[in-house]
């Protein structure tokens, strides 16, 4: 008996890690931008991630992405857009398909208060060892609100035993100046996307700035950041989805000079709707900041707060003001020193684009910085 026991557990170990479904039910979520739908549950199976919904009417403006137009009721759709992106902010992963819900531009149309809809949302598998996401649709406008959960919490543990048969990788080249291709002196720091584990780093040599560094994947994409005193540091993704056998990835890495008066966008930064909480989906894109900061300790910048022309200018302000505030408080609570960060609010004075749609104008919510000293 004791054996039948020992051989059950063994055939259940190996179909877990084979890829079989992995089921979360009501996962742990949070935030959330449509509060009449719930995520039921999170299914990983050996092709895809499905999700499944319940969606309630209420006929209000918490419908998710649902715009009141007189005469109707209303509708409910899903953007094209939508996609899962792993901790970090850096892995995503498309929409394959919907059941039970349109995407954008067909729409259920509603029909009564308190209508249940049910529905699933597929997307490319998650990698294993993705165990937090944000479910991402679309920014939610004045008379939209998206279908946005932010720190969903699922069962994805990371596949050991396939990791051993990989094979290796190294990853080779120089480090150099964006403008003269002079060799830098710097680091690089590789890591396992998107849990953001560091399993190793390299020097440049500063005479020649040549790096290698090797490794056995046990995922499918890394990322390396490259940093040295007086650049703007450099990251990128390294796609191994495709690897069958050990090689050698030749790649230069340029590092762009820091200049006085330089303003710089910070891209993945994420609120939640109408709030100035940051999102754990912006946290990568605020190290790689933070890393520029120590690497350069005598550099001072002035952190700038964007908001779209859309809305009363007085909040749209405020809500800037706060924002950039939070991502200060961020810094700050990594370390770098307060009398090191101004802040500067802009509401939607300063927009990037005027016209377009809610999302072509995307563009105009962001938060900047600008490079005071060196």
């Amino acid at each position: 008996m004791n054996n039948l026991k020992l051989t059950l557990s063994l055939i259940f170990l190996f179909i877990n890690l084979a890829g079989y479904t992995q089921i979360t039910l009501n996962p742990e979520i949070e935030s959330q931008g449509a509060h009449n739908l719930i995520m039921k549950q999170v299914e990983i199976t050996k092709n895809n991630t499905i999700i499944s919904f319940v969606y309630t009417s209420r006929f209000s403006g918490n419908i998710s992405p649902l715009l009141m137009q007189p005469g109707n009721n209303g509708w409910v759709s899903i953007q094209p857009e939508i996609q899962i992106i792993g901790v970090g902010g850096k892995r995503n992963f498309k929409m394959v398909k919907t059941e039970g819900i349109p995407v954008e531009p067909e729409k259920h149309y509603l029909s009564f208060k308190n209508e249940k809809i049910f529905f699933k949302v597929y997307f490319q598998k998650l990698d294993p060892g993705i165990e937090k996401f944000d479910l991402f649709e679309c920014v939610s406008g004045d008379r939209i609100i998206c279908f946005n959960f932010y720190g969903v919490k699922v069962t994805n543990p990371e596949d050991k035993i396939s990791a051993l048969s990989k094979p290796t990788v190294i990853v080779s080249g120089k480090l150099l100046n964006s403008i003269t291709k002079k060799p830098i002196g710097g680091k690089i720091i590789f890591e396992i996307l998107p849990g953001e584990k560091i399993i190793g780093t390299s020097t440049s040599d500063p005479v020649t700035g040549a790096f290698s560094f090797s490794f056995k994947p046990s995922k499918s994409v890394y990322s390396y950041l490259a940093t040295a005193k007086g650049f703007l540091g450099n990251q990128e993704n390294i796609d191994l989805s495709q690897l069958t056998q050990s090689q050698t990835i030749n790649k230069n890495i340029f590092l762009k000079p820091l200049e006085a008066g330089e303003t710089i966008n910070l891209k993945d930064i994420f609120f939640g709707q109408g709030e100035y909480v940051l999102l754990s989906s912006s946290f990568a894109e605020l190290d790689k900041l933070v890393k520029v900061m120590q690497e350069n300790p005598t550099m001072e910048i002035e952190l700038e707060g964007h908001t779209d022309i859309i809305g009363n200018a007085d909040d749209n302000m405020k809500l800037s003001e706060n924002r950039v505030n939070a991502v200060k408080q961020y810094l700050v609570n990594k370390g770098i020193a307060d009398k090191r960060l101004k802040t500067k609010a802009y509401g939607g004075t300063k927009p990037l684009k005027t016209d377009g749609t809610d999302e072509e104008r995307q563009v105009n919510r962001r938060v900047e910085f600008k490079i005071l000293k060196k």
